[in-house]
């Protein structure tokens, strides 16, 4: 389930009441509000059937916001990757490009975004640019070559020695600094 539009109190109750009523359960679920809109995207746990109904009635009882479904198909699961790590960003200063460029080198490394979060938030420098990622792979990753490769990126990209990419392992830890 994917909601997106004008943020206004009660949504998520309201959305979470009307999957209860169905027969459903929210499995897992991300939120955000940017500025004033309000986006949500949640895996539900519900009747095949009962799939249809819900999408009408959400869509008849939130207006304003754009509601979108999609049935998992037979068999569909995910898996955890199981070698995960965050990786953290903190720019004194947003940069053109440096979402794109920090991305690149996740994909490059063949990491997968499981989350990520960025913000512009003022700081002691000015405005600076935070990233949060939680990474994922099927294979073991060098840690310390990708720490290597986010820096040489603060590097080219001019962001100052007080620009700090660190890459945290989380799960799946064979021998530090890989993940």
């Amino acid at each position: 389930l994917t909601l997106v539009g004008p943020d206004r109190l009660g949504i998520v109750n309201d959305v979470a009441r009307a999957v209860f009523e169905k027969g459903g359960s929210v499995a897992a679920s991300r939120m955000a509000k940017l500025d004033d809109f309000f986006a949500v995207v949640m895996q539900l746990a519900m009747p095949s059937e009962a799939v249809a109904a819900l999408e009408e009635e959400l869509s008849r009882s939130l207006p304003g916001l754009q509601v979108l479904m999609r049935a998992a198909k037979e068999g569909d699961s995910f898996e955890e990757p199981p070698y995960q790590a965050e990786v953290h960003c903190v720019c004194p200063q947003d940069a053109p490009g440096l979402l794109m460029r920090f991305t690149a080198v996740l994909a490059d490394a063949g990491l997968n975004i499981l989350l990520l979060d960025t913000e512009l938030r003022c700081l002691a420098s000015g405005r600076g640019f935070l990233m949060r990622a939680v990474v994922g792979s099927d294979v073991l990753v060098d840690g310390a070559q990708l720490q290597e490769r986010l820096d040489d990126l603060c590097e080219s990209a001019s962001l100052g020695v007080a620009a700090r990419i660190t890459v945290a392992i989380a799960r799946g830890v064979q021998d530090p600094p890989s993940f």
